[in-house]
């Protein structure tokens, strides 16, 4: 893209000067009455602020006087082929002119294809700034003060940015205090260069002498107005590339034009690009416009190319705030760097990076992530900011976030992780695990991928358990990592007293106080989250730890949830009364409300039916009755569906629910239905689809006739799909318990052994050996004592009772699968080899040496 730098000088205040020249080009300059321009400034206050300006009219009458007698902007129009820049240098009442509207008579510049594109100069060195050979890093900042209306829309603007650009070289991350004192700590510890764009959203002005403010927040989220120069101390000697004011009024100058605007004041100061509104927009403007300008700026485009391109995209959707979004640059009239591209342009075999903290919220049995999207997530700031305030602070070793199943605990801890990861934390997420199985052996598997050298020592010594792990978290870690536990859905360790009040289990305590005093005794920040329904005691950490209610949705943020969802925003075709109800009987919380969406918008079911009953109960117990009155209004065929599906207590892949059915039974329209309702639940895996009937319904559906027929055909279908996967032990074990109970011998077999090798492994002998003797029985039982698997399965067992220093009991098995391999196949065989080699490392263990040899 070309560029034609324009600058406008002032003689004796009559006078003005025009200086045109491209770089490499001689200056040319015109000399014009500023008599013939005021009926522009007049016009401008008159119409361009009002309801419905003539932007045609008023574009036409700037390009007229802005392309002179000479017609200079028309010459460099007709030579730019690949686009036009026009760097515009105005001063005073003349840079709130809407320059943008430039109009030639056939149609606004920017809606050129490629566009021409207004960019207003400030003049200053720039120093290098080469397109960085990476994705498009951008730093996002949301305000929106307690005490300050209307309330924003900053998690729609952040979804929308990442939803339009997931495929993208983008990587965003959220600074989600809304402090500058904050931003500043932030950007302190970047690198230099580490953030291309900052991002900052919520409400600005100008005060009554003309000067610009954004409201920002004090840590607690009070008010607190921030000038130019507060965000500049903010970014101290490394600003971004780019910055966008997402806010009304911070391209406008103040007091007829002799005040800077807040956008001009950050360029003056030294940063190259700066992006603002000329006055009030609305919110949804501000957010298409950022999707759609990053979207560009990630795909390797200039900043001209990418702004003239959200311009002409504001157009296409009929957007009347298009023409206020302002660009204002560095430059020393010759130097085009800050409007150039920020990043390079991807290559054909970028497969971009993926934010893996929301992989540990993944529900094995459903293969869906147990929280919200970005994109549906509404609310909840208060309760972030003061949770990761809590979590950073010096004295602190954990969150307790407790409320009722919906309310959205286990996404907030999923959003505070994202964030913590931004201080060097990383995720170690527990989901529903029982502290009694929470053993030694596993924790240090979890551990694994984050440990040293040093931390293998540590773990590997003979210290007790406690001491060990406090040792390792102390000074077991890669370089300056720390960790942050999460205990997702703790409830499992809960029992009620007599009283109801909920309290550890006991084989609880003695696991969760042994993680607890390593966290507190280890000197180094690590910390804890637990989710869980109750507000329980926890051991001798109580001081140390904060208790956060997760409260249903209300006020503002229910109503930016119920604009989320088609039945209940302001144009759905759904009765109003039944809006009504709906709201009332969901009481504000996000799950319910997200499942009653779906049912509103279901043509055959009698939704005023389940509605009353929901509302006849208490909230907790609203879900059951949902689904109970649901499962009434559908027919035999769907019910029959559901009742079969709960055979899988996991999600597995369509091919196993469609083995259940005979030919003719119709399994995509029953399912299709069953999956609008909620009754069934799908998700895609490997390019599969996947689908699991909820628990919930397991006590309204009656068990299926011919279970273990059924049982059979859909194991033997789930093994075609999953024989060569890498499963998780809880697919595994479901797998296994099918097998056995469906008699399916060769499936039950290959899973117990595997099962059996995977927890030898896992340091877990004891269910190691289970499963390596229930290998064996099946062996002998299916193919006999003289099979090579059946040796197989006593060498497996043997293994394992060794691991346990269970040697007389190694031995014997041993020696049988020994034998057993040299009848059936031979002293040459590599297996039979294998076996000689075991039972010599067993006599070496204990010290029979001789035996060994022979």
């Amino acid at each position: 893209m070309d560029t034609l730098f324009v600058e406008m000088r002032v003689i004796d205040g009559s006078q003005a000067e025009l200086r045109y020249w491209q770089p490499g080009r001689v200056i040319e300059s015109e000399f014009l009455d500023l008599e013939s321009i005021q009926p522009l400034l007049a016009q401008a206050e008159a119409d361009f602020y009002s309801k419905r300006p003539d932007l045609v009219a008023m574009g036409q009458n700037l390009f007229n006087w802005l392309n002179g007698k000479g017609g200079w902007l028309t010459q460099s129009l007709e030579r730019a082929a690949g686009g036009l820049a026009i760097a515009l240098a105005v001063s005073e009442q003349w840079g709130n002119l809407p320059w943008e509207l430039l109009h030639d008579g056939t149609s606004f510049l920017v809606g050129r294809v490629p566009s021409a594109v207004i960019v207003r100069w400030v003049k200053g060195a720039v120093g290098p700034l080469k397109p960085r050979d990476r994705g498009l890093n951008l730093l996002f900042m949301a305000t929106s003060p307690e005490d300050v209306r209307p309330l924003l829309e900053f998690e729609q603007e952040e979804a929308n940015i990442l939803k339009i650009t997931e495929e993208l070289e983008l990587s965003l991350r959220v600074e989600e205090s809304g402090c500058v004192d904050e931003l500043k700590k932030r950007w302190g510890r970047s690198k230099q260069n580490e953030f291309d764009v900052f991002h900052l959203t919520g409400h600005a002005s100008l005060d009554a002498a003309g000067k610009p403010f954004f409201i920002t927040e004090t840590l607690t989220g009070e008010r607190a107005d921030t000038s130019p120069e507060d965000l500049l101390e903010a970014f101290g000697h490394k600003p971004p590339r780019l910055v966008f004011l997402s806010g009304c009024r911070t391209g406008e100058s103040g007091n007829d034009g002799s005040v800077p605007s807040m956008a001009e004041a950050l360029v003056q100061k030294g940063v190259p690009a700066v992006l603002g509104w000329g006055r009030s927009v609305i919110d949804a403007s501000a957010t298409q416009a950022a999707a759609c300008l990053y979207e560009r700026l990630a795909e390797g485009d200039s900043l001209t190319a990418a702004l003239g391109a959200t311009y002409r995209f504001l157009r296409q959707e009929n957007i009347p705030d298009w023409h206020l979004l302002r660009l204002v640059v560095r430059s020393d009239g010759n130097n085009e760097a800050a409007w150039q591209a920020l990043t390079e342009a991807p290559g054909f075999d970028y497969v971009p990076e993926r934010n893996e903290v929301d992989r540990g919220f993944l529900d094995a049995k459903t293969q869906q992530v147990r929280v919200a999207t970005g994109e549906a997530f509404v609310g909840r700031r208060r309760i972030l900011q003061q949770s990761l305030r809590y979590l950073l602070s010096r004295n602190a070793v954990g969150l307790l976030l407790h409320g009722m199943g919906g309310n959205g605990k286990s996404t907030v801890g999923l959003r505070l992780l994202e964030r913590l990861k931004g201080f060097k934390y990383e995720p170690v997420v527990l989901y529903r695990e029982r502290l009694d199985d929470l053993t030694e052996q596993v924790l240090r598997g979890r551990l694994a991928p984050f440990q040293s050298e040093r931390g293998q020592q540590i773990l590997e010594s003979k210290l007790p358990w406690r001491e060990r792990l406090t040792r390792f978290l102390a000074e077991g870690l890669k370089g300056e990592q720390r960790l942050c536990f999460v205990l997702d859905d703790f409830e499992v360790n809960i029992e009620p007293q007599s009283d109801g009040t909920p309290v550890l289990k006991n084989q609880a305590k003695q696991p969760l106080k042994d993680l607890l005093q390593a966290l507190q005794q280890c000197a180094k920040p690590h910390r804890l989250i637990l989710t869980s329904r109750y507000d329980v005691a926890l051991p001798d950490l109580e001081q140390k730890m904060l208790r956060v209610l997760m409260p249903a949705l209300a006020g503002g943020e229910l109503l930016k949830k119920y604009q989320r969802l088609p039945a209940f925003e302001r144009n759905s075709t759904v009765a109003p009364e039944l809006q009504a109800q709906a709201k009332a009987a969901a009481e504000g919380n996000p799950r319910l409300l997200e499942w009653l969406d779906g049912v509103l918008q279901d043509a055959e079911t009698d939704k005023a039916v389940i509605l009353e009953r929901m509302q006849a109960t208490t909230a907790e117990f609203r879900e059951d009755i949902l689904a109970a009155e649901l499962l009434k209004q559908q027919s035999p065929e769907l019910r029959m569906l559901l009742s079969r599906g709960l055979l899988f207590e996991l999600a597995v892949p369509s091919t196993a629910m469609v083995a259940l059915w005979e030919d003719g039974f119709g399994w995509e329209a029953h399912s299709r239905r069953a999956v609008a309702l909620g009754l069934l639940e799908k998700s895609v895996a490997q390019g599969q689809d996947f689908y699991r009937v909820p628990r919930i319904l397991e006590p309204l559906l009656p068990e299926p006739k011919e279970k273990k027929r059924l049982v059979e055909k859909g194991v033997k279908a789930l093994w075609n799909c999953w024989q060569d996967s890498s499963l998780a032990d809880e697919q595994m074990l479901m797998l296994n318990d099918l097998a056995q109970f469906a008699e399916a011998g060769e499936i039950a077999l290959k899973v117990s052994n595997k099962l059996s090798l995977r927890r030898e492994q896992q340091g877990r002998y004891r269910e190691g050996i289970f499963f390596g003797e229930n290998a064996l029985g099946i062996a002998k039982s299916l193919l006999g004592e003289d099979h090579p698997s059946t040796a197989t399965s006593y060498s497996n067992l043997a293994a394992l009772y060794e691991s346990q220093g269970r040697y007389e009991e190694a031995e014997p098995l041993y020696k049988k699968g020994l034998a057993l391999r040299q009848r059936i196949l031979g002293e040459d065989h590599p297996s039979t080899a294998t076996s000689y080699n075991n039972l010599a490392a067993l006599y070496e263990s204990q010290g029979r040496y001789e035996e060994a040899e022979l």
